[in-house]
């Protein structure tokens, strides 16, 4: 594998296709030039269905405001504070419906690990999950970070999450690629990608972290990643594509390597050998 992909990096894309058997249809072509156009209307729908609870609430909250108390700082007050709800509902409708949104999706479309072309169903799949992710982002999701309403979007949108995990980053997607364990901690902005695009392909494979597994603060996994069980991996670091890191070792760095094993540990080999 690590030598076929080293002779396609001196490949062109056209090559790349060629010698894979792949046809990109020209409706794909020419739907690639409005691509904004079904990224606008998913963006409506969001938007649309998302603001519904918001606005019944505001719209509540008009028809009982005027001369609501004696004062009128307190009606102020309370015109406010509704605005800050219908913001909280707006944002967790938002995150909701998102993972409605792509449940429903997978009906038609679903990912798997391998290698597509850009213009393709897959492609497209890919562009509209990680598109629904960065809306959110954008409007609540951040407001969510480190609590269960951030675990309950990534769930929703696909993604694999044992118990007692603490995420504090909106950083996280390809959602179907990502399994993690029990009692894992993700620190502030750290990115997880479970593709890469080279050369106009796109390439899937799963990010698997373990039980019991430290991330630290802006770390970048790449795909195809493995994290054992009771592993850190330092802040800052840059874990490439297909790393293993064995059970309770931290790594660090860029890229990332083995710093040392955590004393108090042995390797399963010496624990098998010990047994017989």
């Amino acid at each position: 594998m690590a030598a076929k992909s080293a002779s396609e990096s001196f490949m062109t894309r056209e090559e790349i296709y060629s010698r894979k058997g792949w046809k990109v249809p020209l409706a794909f072509k020419a739907l690639s030039k409005v691509t904004f156009i079904p990224i606008f209307f998913i963006a409506v729908i969001l938007l649309s269905v998302s603001l519904l609870p918001s606005t019944y609430l505001l719209r509540w909250t008009f028809s009982v405001y005027d001369g609501l108390t004696p004062s009128g700082l307190l009606d102020m007050f309370f015109l406010t504070a509704m605005f800050g709800c219908a913001y909280v509902a707006f944002g967790i409708s938002l995150l909701v419906f998102g993972g409605v949104l792509k449940r429903s999706y997978n009906i038609f479309a679903r990912i798997k690990e391998g290698e597509y072309p850009f213009l393709s169903m897959e492609a497209g799949y890919w562009s509209v999950v990680n598109g629904i992710i960065i809306f959110n982002r954008q409007f609540f999701l951040e407001l969510t970070r480190t609590s269960t309403l951030l675990i309950l979007f990534y769930k929703l949108m696909g993604m694999k999450i044992g118990k007692r995990c603490i995420i504090n980053s909106t950083f996280m997607y390809d959602p179907d690629m990502v399994e993690i364990g029990n009692d894992v901690t993700i620190g502030g902005d750290a990115m997880i990608l479970g593709h890469v695009g080279e050369r106009g392909v796109l390439r899937f494979k799963k990010v698997i972290i373990g039980d019991k597994v430290d991330i630290g603060q802006s770390s970048l996994i790449m795909p195809g990643v493995v994290i054992g069980e009771g592993s850190t991996v330092g802040a800052l670091s840059f874990v490439t594509k297909n790393t293993q890191i064995p059970p309770y070792e931290i790594w660090a760095g860029v890229p990332a390597k083995r710093i040392k094993k955590l004393k108090g540990h042995r390797s399963p080999d010496h624990q098998d050998n010990r047994e017989q």
